[in-house]
């Protein structure tokens, strides 16, 4: 994937580190990256943390933050992409949690996720993905091919111009509102 590729020049144009925090699509971005040529070059590692007690455990998500939105919420893919930066020393992150399949009992009728760029402290992107596709695993892929887009596009526009960030763009600084 073309994609993958302007990633991964980004970060080692400007020697950045990656790492991925993922639940929806449960290691799928880690594995893209890790099979990227010379992937120990930019890319460090990642973490799956499905449900809401191991985003907690793993990434010190509080549960009183995630339970209620089921561990799906734009915030929480923040949360995400912010958390394993500092667990793995990267400066860039990325956060992915939502639905690959319907649940009507929990009020889930389409499947969609959230997502998260992080960019030495601050987020810098967010994004709404959206999946018409029939199985999970291929609501999955779709996902992750979608973040990876939207992820190589907005590096894209800041290559071109020197990017700073601004501290008062931090939301985590602020905190959350998730409902």
């Amino acid at each position: 994937m073309d994609e993958l590729l302007r990633i991964q020049r980004f970060c080692v144009e400007r020697n950045l580190k990656i790492a991925v925090a993922e639940s929806v699509t449960s290691g799928l971005v880690q594995a893209w990256m890790s099979n990227m040529p010379e992937a120990g070059l930019f890319f460090l590692g990642g973490i799956t943390a499905y449900t809401c007690e191991s985003k907690e455990k793993l990434l010190d998500i509080p549960l009183e933050l995630s339970r209620p939105v089921n561990g799906v919420a734009s915030a929480i893919s923040d949360l995400l992409a912010e958390k394993v930066c500092s667990l793995f020393g990267a400066e860039l992150g990325l956060g992915i949690t939502g639905y690959a399949t319907i649940a009507p009992d929990m009020g889930v009728f389409s499947k969609y996720a959230f997502g998260s760029l992080y960019l030495s402290g601050c987020i810098v992107h967010r994004c709404f993905l959206v999946s018409h596709r029939s199985s999970q695993a291929d609501v999955q892929k779709d996902f992750c091919t979608q973040l990876i887009k939207t992820c190589a596009a907005v590096l894209a526009t800041m290559g071109r111009n020197h990017y700073e960030p601004d501290e008062g763009s931090n939301p985590s600084k602020t905190g959350y509102n998730l409902r």
